[in-house]
């Protein structure tokens, strides 16, 4: 969500607590079409085990809700990463979303 913020998507925070064992975020990213992204996100996290909820809430410029989507992610740190482990995901272009078909 920060990235998205830092990307221009104006993003912005109600709650923000990610220093501690929990994780509680509420964000509203404004989108270039004039819709809107609700992002919340509430779990625990240490350095073996994350366990988090997550939804995502989309708005037309009109206000109607466009989708949601839902995840619950557990996780369980198994010991050191080696560096072919992880590969981070390509950064969305920016600009303008795409089109709708």
């Amino acid at each position: 969500m920060e990235q998205m913020s830092a990307r221009g998507q104006n993003c912005t925070f109600a709650k923000k607590d990610v220093t501690g064992a929990s994780i509680a975020i509420d964000a509203t990213c404004k989108q270039p079409n004039g819709g809107t992204v609700k992002m919340m996100m509430t779990g625990t996290n240490s350095a073996t085990a994350q366990d988090m909820t997550m939804k995502t809430e989309g708005f037309a410029a009109n206000g109607t809700q466009e989708g949601t989507m839902e995840m619950h992610v557990k996780s369980t740190r198994n010991g050191e990463c080696k560096p072919t482990d992880v590969t981070p995901p390509e950064a969305p272009a920016t600009g303008p979303a795409p089109a709708k078909p």
